[in-house]
């Protein structure tokens, strides 16, 4: 442990680094673009962000939450983007007193209990205009469709158009794939302007225009920018970064987690680059008794792309039946190389 103790603040620079790949500075540039709206008067406008777990949704809005942060004038505090969330207890009181708390209203716990769902929502109203918000970010937006009675959806689906109305403030509603099914709803669909789906990477097809596998070796380079020991060989070649996908499925928060596992494994053996043989052990430490997809002939590696993802059964009869895992296909990575 000693030998870690001195780069954890370069582990953690690695940890909380963003890239800049080109879905999430589209999804960025929709946020400007929205907040800008706003200033200008425009028509008010929503926008609905979707994704499976691990594509990076949570982590694009921390970034942008960081990049937008509250600040302190004589006026008081102001909170350009407020990010919030659905209240897991399924109230309409319950989601109003969670963007309160949000705001820095701390005595929300004590008001849930005593005041009415219209106090809290002209208290939001007048806290939101008071801390100049120009965007409302509201993440685990499915759980507005999961386990809740239809009575319960459209209370808070009610109450979050109406504060969007009263106040203008542009909302961003965030959450796995489904969350589009909210748009079945035409007074919903009105109010969506623009839907963004992350998707896990993939080595076939292309992306607007684009091949996926470049960008997916372009997502490897700016990771390998931002490492702060030297990779042999380097990740984008092939015969890292395919290994690599391999074990992780294209999935973001994977690959970044095996990286910064990889990084700590280097450090721990006194190592100041990262290769593939700490990979490799970084890989059996993981997975004990299993062979590393890097100790695999290239052509011989079989690769597990994402084709449908997540889904939820509103109509199962037992909760546990209701969650439809994202289903991957195996494909011999000598397959889309011929198609390349």
């Amino acid at each position: 442990m000693f030998n870690l103790n001195k780069h954890i603040e370069d582990i953690r620079a690695f940890k909380e680094c963003t890239i800049e790949y080109p879905m999430l500075k589209t999804v960025i540039n929709d946020f400007d673009e929205l907040r800008f709206n706003f200033k200008i008067g425009n028509n008010q406008q929503c926008m609905m962000l979707t994704g499976d777990t691990g594509a990076g949704k949570s982590h694009l809005i921390r970034y942008y939450k960081s990049k937008n942060n509250e600040y302190n004038s004589n006026r008081g505090i102001t909170i350009p983007v407020l990010f919030s969330r659905i209240s897991d207890k399924g109230t309409l009181i319950a989601t109003l007193a969670q963007l309160l708390k949000d705001l820095g209203q701390f005595n929300t716990p004590y008001r849930e209990k005593l005041s009415s769902d219209l106090s809290l929502t002209e208290s939001l109203i007048k806290l939101l205009d008071k801390c100049k918000t120009e965007l409302i970010i509201i993440k685990e937006f499915q759980e507005l469709i999961e386990f809740k009675s239809v009575k319960q959806r459209q209370a808070i689906g009610n109450r979050l158009k109406y504060i969007s109305e009263k106040t203008g403030i542009p909302m961003v509603f965030s959450g796995m794939p489904w969350t589009k099914n909210i748009m079945e709803d035409p007074q919903w669909r009105s109010r969506i302007i623009i839907h963004r789906n992350l998707e896990y990477f993939k080595l076939s097809g292309e992306t607007c225009g684009e091949s996926n596998s470049q960008i997916y070796i372009q997502l490897l380079a700016s990771l390998e920018d931002e490492l702060p020991v030297k990779t042999t060989p380097s990740l984008k070649q092939h015969d890292i970064a395919f290994p690599l996908f391999a074990i992780c499925k294209g999935e973001f928060r994977q690959i970044k987690l095996f990286l910064e596992k990889s990084l700590i494994q280097a450090y721990r053996d006194n190592k100041q680059v990262l290769d593939k043989e700490t990979m490799n052990k970084t890989y059996k430490n993981i997975y004990p008794g299993k062979t590393s997809p890097s100790d695999l002939d290239i052509n011989k590696l079989i690769v597990w792309q994402s084709i449908s993802e997540s889904d939820f059964n509103c109509n199962a009869e037992h909760e546990y039946d209701s969650m439809i895992p994202t289903i991957f296909e195996k494909t011999p990575l000598s397959q889309i190389l011929k198609k390349k």
